[in-house]
């Protein structure tokens, strides 16, 4: 008796999922919003700034206002503030300052800094409103920056009240 090689068999499973996982992962490398998820990777784990953010006495418009202060020895270039439900939170000033507030508030009526983007040098603190909430969540911020073209970011948590004015 011999046995015969079946010369018209059917393509293997193997081969059908190498084909398969090829075409899944061009799509996935494809698709927009694939990428823009690659976005928020953290480069700087070993050297992240060290920033404070104070929640401060005053309200703006009924919401609190926080202080966050750029404590380490590089400037956040481009910054920008998020809730953890991630709207976006606006930077204050007082109608006599310019730009930022150097270590502290005063107790003069604060308005929305209509320009940007934002740089934060070493040692500056820019006031910021977030909506009032509850728990963890309402005083917890994400601070978001340009680092030589590498979007960087830090999740803080506000620290105690302090008085309405410091000087």
């Amino acid at each position: 008796m011999k046995l015969r090689q079946k010369t018209d068999r059917p393509i293997g499973w193997g081969k059908w999922l190498v084909a398969a996982s090829v075409v899944a992962v061009g799509i996935l490398v494809l698709h927009p919003e694939t990428k823009a998820a690659t976005v928020v990777l953290r480069s700087n784990a070993h050297h992240p700034p060290r920033l404070e953010a104070t929640k401060m006495a005053q309200t703006w418009h009924g919401q609190p206002v926080y202080l966050l202060a750029n404590e380490s020895r590089v400037t956040l270039h481009h910054l920008i503030l998020e809730s953890w439900s991630g709207s976006l939170l606006p930077f204050l000033t007082t109608p006599t300052e310019g730009q930022f507030v150097a270590q502290g508030a005063t107790s003069s009526p604060l308005r929305v800094q209509d320009h940007g983007p934002y740089d934060l040098s070493p040692g500056d603190a820019i006031l910021f409103a977030a909506p009032a909430g509850v728990g963890h969540d309402a005083s917890s911020f994400t601070v978001l920056w340009d680092a030589a073209g590498v979007e960087e970011y830090e999740n803080i948590h506000a620290g105690t009240e302090v008085p309405p004015a410091l000087h």
